[in-house]
């Protein structure tokens, strides 16, 4: 968490780590949008919420971080799933899980068939990668569960964002906004997509290690992250 950042080569791609800052720029700025209505809702349903709590997380943290995911194509099946064994389907590329921060900001998902489209580079110059317009299973990709246990998949468009409540969130609301559960499904096989990957851009907006995010206990995000990441929730 307060690692430096990880950049490739300027070599290998020439002009990303500007863009890739600019992109999570855009969306910290969108997410601190997102927390102005959070704090608003905050200030209208728990006494004593202080108006721009959320924001000013969101606004000022250091420790926001980013990540360029990258779900490999799941293995080929070697065998037919015995009749008596159901099938995985669920979470087979990223089991379900709630995320630690405050707000996540998603990109829509990139579909890679990367045997028709192996990654080259012409000079050190990427060349173009042809994107799916959908995964060939039309179940694979996001999935959230809500309240009830009940799941539904979720389609980002490509020219929006999406943002996920976490952890850190929850707290700070008192369980009135809670995080949600979600989890990654993989494709099957028999739907054509076995050697499709998937690609994505998540920005976890989170506080500052030594914010409070507990008012009760007085827990900060510090106490909060390690007592996630040690039980592996």
């Amino acid at each position: 968490m307060v690692s430096p950042n990880v950049w490739p080569s300027e070599t290998v791609l020439p002009g990303f780590e500007a863009k890739f800052e600019a992109l999570c720029q855009l969306i910290v700025d969108v997410a601190a949008l997102v927390a102005r209505s959070c704090d608003r809702y905050g200030v209208a349903k728990l006494e004593g919420y202080k108006a721009g709590t959320l924001e000013d997380i969101v606004r000022t943290s250091v420790s926001t971080k980013a990540r360029l995911l990258h779900y490999f194509p799941p293995p080929a099946s070697t065998a037919p799933p015995a009749a008596d064994i159901p099938e995985k389907v669920d979470d087979d590329w990223c089991a379900t899980h709630t995320d630690l921060g405050a707000l996540t900001g998603l990109t829509s998902q990139m579909f890679v068939d990367e045997s028709a489209h192996p990654a080259r580079f012409s000079g050190s110059t990427p060349a173009p990668l042809p994107e799916l317009d959908a995964h060939p299973d039309p179940k694979a990709g996001l999935w959230i569960r809500d309240r009830a246990g009940r799941t539904t998949q979720v389609h980002i468009p490509r020219d929006s964002l999406a943002f996920q409540t976490g952890m850190a969130l929850q707290l700070i609301t008192r369980g009135k906004l809670q995080a949600v559960p979600h989890f990654v499904r993989g494709g099957k096989a028999s739907g054509g997509g076995e050697n499709v990957a998937r690609n994505t851009l998540a920005v976890f907006t989170q506080p500052n290690l030594w914010v409070p995010v507990d008012e009760e206990s007085g827990k900060d995000f510090a106490t909060l992250a390690e007592e996630i990441i040690t039980k592996g929730v």
